[in-house]
């Protein structure tokens, strides 16, 4: 696979690595995300997050998930909150939209951490910060 810059994310317990296929494509498939995943011999993780250029217009960008068997999840929320909050220092936007095998997924960034997700998310238990370490 080779030298791929990745980051590593964490929101609510779950922890991420998060690779960004928006400028070039990358190779991760099921075997791939199951090596990352690893915690014995890959970086770790409960998800691996795979970022590409959307295909749909109203999107800033396509999140793939992959869990660590290298299976494709639809959607997670705590996943979708922090590419949320990525988007969000890469752009200076707090609101941002984001594609998933689900469909649209809705997100905003607050100014104390906290990123509700979907269009009418206002209840305490979907305002969870998001960290990145």
């Amino acid at each position: 696979m080779g030298k791929i810059p990745f980051l590593k994310m964490h929101g609510l317990g779950n922890d991420f690595v998060v690779l960004d296929g928006r400028r070039r494509t990358l190779p991760i498939d099921a075997a791939a995300a199951r090596a990352l995943a690893d915690r014995r011999t890959g970086i770790g993780c409960d998800q691996v997050i795979l970022l590409e250029r959307p295909r749909h217009p109203g999107a800033q960008v396509l999140m793939r998930i992959h869990n660590p068997d290298g299976g494709e999840a639809e959607a997670c929320g705590n996943a979708t909150r922090c590419i949320a909050d990525l988007l969000r220092r890469e752009t200076g936007s707090p609101r941002v939209r984001i594609e998933t095998v689900a469909g649209l997924l809705e997100a905003e960034a607050l100014r104390d951490g906290r990123v509700p997700i979907g269009a009418r998310s206002r209840s305490p238990r979907s305002w969870i910060p998001a960290a990145s370490i």
